[in-house]
């Protein structure tokens, strides 16, 4: 890989220069579709708090250019936030062989941050693996396909510090995820990843089975499995009387005290009574001839 160096097109409209380092706002940056979604986009809040950094502080980290071809390979975000309000920007060069080792690169730079949720470290990992296991096998090792297998694994997870078997969940949940976004958008491979999602990696292979099969289906997978952990609204107090209902009508409410309540039951099971408001009519009933008519 050669060292990186500024990119230096021709015709740079709004250009600045700050300590010899060229500063663009409306460079054209070529964006590849495949590359662009390689790595899932930002939460909409983490996104928030970029834009937000980015209006405070400027563009600070350049943008890497794939040399090559001249496609943005890091900093999508940046460049778009960068575009929107006119922010200054650096973009750099760096040098590969093919889109695989583009990859590569790619994943082992966006694991390098810190700011990452756990499932989108474990999402990238497995990506990792699963692309250096077909480059594996496209390189015709003889070491065979199991051995190839066991040997990414291993190195994987002593690269990262965790076990074989992580890194081959890590791969299976990986495939899941893209599966799903195939089929059902990158919002939902967003969602997926984000720090507060609760779906379980049991979840997303439920759902990347469903989505193989139908499209509908696996919609209203999602939206049963994400009703399930969506906030139920608070239940506004009741209020003793008659409550009203629109197209219902009224239902009336009175709290008792659990002694009262098995005393009201006691007497419509010996009153046999068929329901509740039928003991209580029969218990008015009685009041009524009792009470003298004061009339």
């Amino acid at each position: 890989m050669t060292e990186p160096k500024l990119v230096a097109p021709p015709n740079i409209l709004g250009s600045e220069r700050e300590a010899g380092v060229s500063a663009h706002f409306a460079l054209e940056l070529r964006l590849d579709p495949e590359l662009a979604a390689f790595i899932p986009p930002l939460d909409p809040s983490d996104r928030a708090g970029l834009e937000a950094s980015l209006l405070a502080e400027g563009c600070r980290d350049p943008l890497v250019v794939w040399a090559e071809t001249d496609l943005l390979i890091d900093g999508y975000n940046r460049y778009e936030i960068c575009r929107v309000h006119r922010i200054p920007f650096r973009a750099i060069e760096l040098s590969f062989a093919d889109r695989e080792a583009v990859k590569r690169w790619m994943i082992a730079n966006q694991l390098a941050r810190r700011n990452l949720s756990p499932k989108r470290v474990s999402y990238l990992r497995g990506k990792q693996y699963l692309l250096e296991k077909r480059q594996g096998k496209r390189n015709d090792l003889t070491s065979g396909q199991f051995d190839q297998k066991l040997a990414t694994a291993q190195r994987l997870a002593e690269d990262y510090g965790v076990s074989e078997k992580t890194i081959r969940r890590e791969s299976k949940w990986a495939a899941d995820v893209d599966e799903i976004s195939a089929v059902l958008g990158s919002a939902v491979r967003t969602q997926l990843l984000s720090r507060r999602a609760k779906l379980t990696a049991a979840d997303a292979r439920e759902l990347a089975k469903v989505a193989r099969r139908s499209k509908a289906d696996a919609q209203a997978l999602w939206v049963a499995l994400t009703d399930r952990f969506r906030p139920s609204k608070p239940r506004k107090p009741r209020r003793e009387g008659a409550n009203y209902k629109p197209g219902e009508g009224c239902e009336y409410y009175a709290r008792l005290s659990q002694e009262t309540w098995q005393r009201l039951n006691r007497y419509a099971e010996d009153a046999g009574a068929a329901t509740l408001d039928g003991a209580i009519a029969r218990l008015l009933d009685r009041a009524q001839q009792t009470v003298p008519d004061l009339g």
